[in-house]
């Protein structure tokens, strides 16, 4: 959850873990620029032959399906920003 109190908005990311085991955030700081992505992966961002070694390497037998869900979502207001960090506080 990313918020800012001072403009009252605030976006959040919901997934189960089961389902999206890592879900990958990059950022670029370069000087006069700023870029922020997400990408899901069903595996770690070490590469294909470190994923082996470290036996987390997921693969799908042919013809096996699996579904991912993802909400993303936007927070209007101090109320509903405070809401999902409740939501949050009550997952742990």
């Amino acid at each position: 959850q990313l918020s800012n109190e001072k403009l009252g908005i605030g976006f959040y990311v919901k997934f189960h873990t089961n389902e999206l085991p890592y879900l990958v955030e990059w950022k670029s700081m370069k000087s006069g620029d700023y870029a922020f992505g997400m990408l899901p992966a069903n595996c770690k961002p070490v590469g294909r032959i470190a994923a082996k070694k470290q036996n987390c390497l997921r693969k799908l037998k042919p013809f096996e399906q699996c579904t991912t869900r993802i909400e993303l979502g936007v927070l209007d207001g101090a109320e509903e920003i405070e809401k999902f960090r409740s939501y949050i506080a009550e997952m742990k």
